[in-house]
């Protein structure tokens, strides 16, 4: 749970910068417990403006923070198993062909109220790509914001292995991001970690910023 609540503070922080929330004195992300400045910075945050469609996405996808598969390891669980279907994935294909990184962003867009354009795949990271290249809808980093789609290549492999959401702008060299299907720290697997986490992620690692609005 500590570490959960680190997680949201440090998604909270990202999203305080980039709505120029002022961040009240004694508020630390690195510490445990949601005390009293977590709490103002909370309060700031929801008051502050009338959310763009991408914060509102971001939103929507921190409330599953934390969530794991059920049993570990498999690729499957109540919510995951949600992402699955949305996508037309079966239930009952071995946990090694049920990837669910692109199934879980599917889900959150769709539930965020977003229409279109659609890839061709909506469970594939690089029918996700492919389609925003045909778009145009590749963003340099240094543009990028909340709500955007990021991609990211771990292996030595042609194409995005993993995607996420991004919750805040590049900063000195790392995007913060919600991402389904990966491990909380640098420890696990990064695109099959079996949990939804938000990452810190050096921009060398990015292989496409996307935005879909």
């Amino acid at each position: 749970m500590t570490d959960l609540t680190i997680q949201l503070k440090h998604a909270m922080q990202a999203l305080a910068r980039d709505w120029h929330v002022k961040i009240p004195d004694g508020f630390s992300a690195d510490s445990s417990g949601l005390g009293e400045p977590a709490r103002t910075l909370l309060k700031r945050i929801a008051n502050a403006h009338e959310p763009t469609w991408g914060q509102r996405l971001v939103w929507h996808a921190l409330e599953d923070v934390g969530i794991t598969e059920n049993p570990p390891g498999s690729n499957s669980g109540p919510r995951i198993n949600e992402a699955l279907k949305f996508c037309g994935v079966p239930l009952t294909l071995p946990a090694g062909q049920k990837s669910w990184c692109a199934c879980m962003v599917s889900l959150w867009l769709h539930e965020a109220g977003y229409e279109g354009p659609w890839p061709t795949y909506k469970e594939s990271v690089k029918s996700w790509e492919a389609m925003a290249e045909k778009k145009n809808l590749f963003v340099p980093a240094f543009l990028v914001r909340a709500g955007d789609l990021v991609t990211f290549q771990f292996d030595s492999n042609p194409g995005g292995d993993h995607i996420g959401i991004v919750t805040g702008p590049v900063r000195n060299g790392y995007v913060p991001t919600i991402e389904g299907n990966t491990s909380p720290d640098d420890k696990g697997s990064q695109s099959n970690g079996g949990g939804i986490f938000t990452r810190m992620r050096p921009v060398r690692l990015v292989n496409h910023f996307i935005r879909l609005k």
